[in-house]
Formats: structure tokens, sequence, C-alpha cells
């Protein structure tokens, strides 16, 4: 038989999947390895969930998404950011990691170099063998207040740059790019042409600061 693809095979399995099989075998364990809250999905969802599907809204949509669903979408980023922007903007995926698929895929080529923050989640640096890419990494460091450096990632920028990476809140430090800072950020990629892949996943659950989209500092791209 012939073997698998190589890119595929050559990428680890996830740690944060090996520590999670670990705390699911330990009772009592409190799950700090993956992104979810500790209370249930509210009554109001599933209820709605349910009442589209007996509604018979379960056969094929549209490649990007439900309309109404895109629609949403464009209102509450319009809404979260002051970006004017629609349902054609929009493209619904099965979750983050096939949302960071998509990007790596649509807007890198083989050999092309993608900035990723370093501590970051995995799923980052793992997509971009898939494509033939080079991960590159930036510090993401406590000297720093656990915040990247502009400066630091114009250094790394090579003539194979092609996009960066940047998220906030971020994922694992928690951190929130103020407004200056990702003023600063954004400026770097404008200088160089750069592709900016922004994971604000997490933009709703800010305790401390405000959360500053990278669509604000650059509405028409």
């Amino acid at each position: 038989m012939k073997p698998f693809a190589a890119a595929p095979s050559a990428i680890p399995r996830s740690g944060i999947r090996e520590i999670m099989d670990l705390a699911w075998a330990t009772p009592g364990v409190i799950h700090l390895e993956v992104g979810q809250p500790d209370f249930d999905t509210p009554d109001h969802i599933v209820d709605a969930t349910c009442r589209y599907a007996r509604e018979g809204h379960t056969r094929y949509v549209p490649n990007a998404g439900a309309d109404p669903l895109r629609e949403a979408a464009a209102r509450y980023v319009q809404g979260k950011t002051g970006v004017e922007t629609d349902a054609e903007n929009i493209l619904v995926t099965q979750g983050a990691v096939l949302s960071v698929a998509t990007a790596f895929l649509s807007l890198t080529d083989p050999g092309d170099e993608v900035l990723l923050p370093d501590p970051g989640w995995p799923n980052y640096s793992m997509a971009v063998p898939l494509f033939q890419g080079k991960s590159v990494f930036y510090d993401v460091l406590p000297e720093n207040a656990l915040l990247p450096d502009p400066e630091q990632i114009e250094s790394l920028i090579t003539p194979r740059t092609k996009l960066l990476l940047l998220c906030s809140p971020s994922n694992p430090t928690g951190q929130v790019h103020d407004e200056a800072l990702t003023r600063d950020l954004m400026d770097v990629a404008r200088r160089h042409d750069l592709w900016v892949l922004a994971d604000e996943i997490y933009g709703e659950i800010v305790f401390d600061g405000e959360h500053v989209s990278c669509a604000s500092h650059d509405p028409d791209e």
C-alpha cells in the first residue's frame, strides 16, 4: 500500500489534546487546556436550535453559510468594529481550526512565511506545513508584559513573508492588544504589504481593558 501524504504525516498530535485525554481520565480536574466555559449552552440557544431543526432547516445551504446567519454575523462585525460590511464578506466555517486552515490555504503559497506568536495556539503552526509554508515565530514574553513587540516582528520580515497572525485576546496568555499596539502592528503589516489574520475569538471575554479589532484600523482592506 502506498504511504499517506507526507505533509500531514509529519505533523505531531496537538499537545492540547494529549493533555485533555489525561484530564478526562482524572476525576475532578479543572480543564485549562481548551477554550470552553464552565457552564452549559444557554437554554435559549438550545431551544432555538431544536426549533430550527423541527421547522425543517436541515438541508444544504450555500458553501459560505446560511444567508440569515451570514447577515447576522455581518451586523455583529459592523456593530463591533464600526466597519461597514455585509453578508458577502462573511464565510462561516465549522470551527476555528477550519477557519485558520482555510485562511492559510487562501492567502499563502508554498514557501511563504507566516509570522506566528510564541507562545500561541498550537493549531496555527500545525496548519502552516499542510500548505508547504514556513512558520516564523515572534516572541510574546513576560519581559514585554506578554505582548508582541512591533519592532521585533518587523525585524523578522523577509521577502518571503506573506501573512502576520495576531491573536487578541491572546490564547494562551489572555493579554489584550490596546489601541496603540493594534495601530502599531497594523502599521507594520501595511508597510510590508502583509496579509493580517486576526484571531479575535475571545473578544467578548475581556475583564480588564477593552478589545480593539484589527479591522477598525484598516476598514478598506
